[in-house]
């Protein structure tokens, strides 16, 4: 049986222990500091987002309802009582049943089955000031003729 040897005296098919062939450098590494920048930062935008939508959840909930509850009673000058909120959208919001109470020196009434409103909340937002569309929906009115004083 036949060993082939090289030069050096080493089997064939087997690398030299001191072999001048380097293995390949490792490919360079991008910086730490970006995926850890990218990590914190996506992280602060899904929290800031989460918390945005939780608030405005909670204010279209419990804030919404009283705040154009109180600019119909500036409005119509008549106490007014809101039905629930049925319906939201960014340009508007729709109430259940609602009533506009008597007063004691006037005993006309209305109910409503609905009340859309809009807004532009721009408006609001930039200005302070909301400015309201309101549409009754099947609206039930009840007025009182008063008597017609004879001043001659």
């Amino acid at each position: 049986m036949m060993i082939d040897r090289d030069k050096s005296g080493n089997k064939n098919n087997q690398p030299e222990a001191n072999s001048s062939h380097q293995p390949d450098p490792k490919p360079p590494r991008k910086p730490k500091w970006r995926g850890r920048f990218l990590r914190w930062g996506g992280s602060l935008v899904l929290v800031s987002l989460g918390g945005g939508l939780i608030y405005g959840w909670f204010f279209v909930q419990n804030q919404l309802t009283p705040l154009i509850e109180t600019e119909l009673i500036d409005l119509l000058n008549r106490p007014v009582k809101m039905g629930a909120l049925q319906r939201f959208s960014l340009t508007g919001v729709r109430f259940g049943e609602t009533k506009i109470l008597a007063t004691p020196t006037d005993p006309a009434k209305v109910s409503v089955a609905a009340v859309e409103v809009g807004f532009n909340p721009f408006v609001w937002l930039t200005s302070g000031e909301l400015q309201l569309d309101v549409t009754a929906i099947q609206p039930d009115v009840y007025l009182e003729q008063g008597k017609i004083e004879d001043g001659c």
